[in-house]
């Protein structure tokens, strides 16, 4: 069985694509295992290049662009995209059906010692599905990439360390089989949100894991500058 599968959908990202791969690669040497990779690409994307440069083992769909260009534009529309994208996603990681799948964005560059301590919480049986920590946003500490779901169906998110259960998992996530079995489903409050409401529906138990910290960049004018929440 393929012990870990990495990836992600991907678009217009070639400012730090080769950096995400350089964590990545350096992640798995540390926890001691060979990745393979699946990513969802638009058509056309100069991140095609990269990817075939430096993924080995790689599954690739590229797909037609059709959510807009505006970041700060979420509609429905946008959030149907991003669901189909993801569930793409999962098809390529089912086909693979690896002990493990790791989604991290694009626009992340993990800490060294990610891949090593997630898999050891998934490998532990607590939780199907788990988290890391890294930032929503680029200053303040609001917005970390994990939620509990309030009374009224929101989304309530605050800093936090350790390691706990948790109702919504974002940016980063390893899964097991039975957590990369459950489809994306279109929520408002983003794909991620639906996913994991899914999740627990169906019984699954979702974690994250704050006690080390990845670089989520959110742009090109954050290459090179250090975050001091992350410390690098």
């Amino acid at each position: 069985m393929v012990p870990l599968v990495v990836g992600c959908p991907v678009a217009h990202r070639g400012w730090v694509l080769d950096a995400w791969f350089d964590h990545i690669e350096d992640a798995c040497e540390i926890a001691g295992v060979e990745p393979t990779f699946a990513f969802v690409v638009d058509r056309g994307d100069n991140c095609i290049g990269v990817i075939e440069r430096r993924a080995r083992n790689l599954t690739m769909e590229l797909v037609e662009r059709s959510k807009g260009n505006d970041a700060r534009r979420w509609d429905p529309k946008r959030f149907a995209y991003m669901v189909d994208i993801r569930n793409r996603l999962l098809a390529l990681v089912r086909a693979v059906a690896p002990a493990r799948f790791l989604s991290v964005d694009s626009d992340i560059l993990i800490h060294r010692h990610l891949v090593q301590e997630l898999i050891a919480d998934l490998d532990d049986g607590t939780y199907d599905a788990v988290g890391a920590k890294c930032y929503m946003t680029s200053t303040g500490t609001k917005f970390p990439s994990w939620g509990r779901i309030g009374r009224s169906g929101s989304l309530q998110r605050y800093d936090a360390s350790g390691y706990f259960p948790a109702d919504v998992i974002m940016a980063i996530k390893i899964m097991g089989p039975r957590a990369y079995g459950v489809d994306y489903e279109l929520d408002l409050q983003g794909e991620d949100i639906g996913w994991c409401k899914a999740c627990t529906r169906n019984g699954l138990r979702l974690g994250w894991d704050g006690r080390i910290v990845s670089k989520h960049l959110l742009s090109p004018s954050m290459m090179g500058r250090v975050d001091a929440r992350v410390g690098w």
